[in-house]
């Protein structure tokens, strides 16, 4: 298998340290769509052979977790309450974005590092009506099924819902 070969290139002849393997992410503004439904389930009977592959020098991380995710899509937050408070891109213009998905779409620009202090965004309007159009008119259903915050969303949807008893225990 293709897969096989990649791990035993990776760890016997180049001499990598590991190999990640995970799903492809769909960006919603790339040009190309050539992989945007890939069938995951398939792969996912691969993690157990390929981290066998493993030994003290070389480790192969199979993202299994994220390929579960694009099997199982349905189970999911309804909104994202991650990206107006936890997360920030800094573009080297200094447009300061709240979430890699909407680089360049104005809605999600909070201002500009060359003309505001990064404290006057972060507490500015732009920030705050994002973090209202976020919480009521975002549509995730267009969102990567695994972005960044993904799991933030997930931890914060079960805490609001109580749906695992204990979540917010440390």
């Amino acid at each position: 298998h293709e897969m096989t070969e990649l791990v035993n290139l990776c760890k016997n002849e180049i001499g990598l340290d590991y190999l990640v393997i995970k799903p492809y992410s769909q960006h919603k503004y790339s040009i190309t769509h050539k992989y945007e439904n890939i069938q995951y389930q398939k792969y996912v009977e691969m993690n157990e052979k390929l981290t066998k592959m493993s030994d003290e020098n070389f480790q192969v991380i199979f993202r299994i977790n994220t390929m579960k995710k694009h099997i199982n899509k349905d189970d999911r937050y309804p909104k994202c309450s991650a990206t107006p408070f936890f997360w920030a891109y800094v573009m080297a213009n200094g447009d300061v974005y709240g979430c890699s998905a909407y680089l360049l779409d104005d809605r999600f620009n909070y201002g500009n590092l060359n003309d505001y202090s990064f404290t006057e965004i972060w507490q500015g309007d732009k920030r705050r009506e994002n973090f209202h159009y976020v919480l009521n008119s975002l549509d995730i259903s267009e969102c990567r099924v695994n972005c960044r915050m993904d799991e933030v969303n997930r931890y914060l949807h079960n805490i609001k819902n109580n749906t695992v008893p204990h979540a917010n225990f440390i």
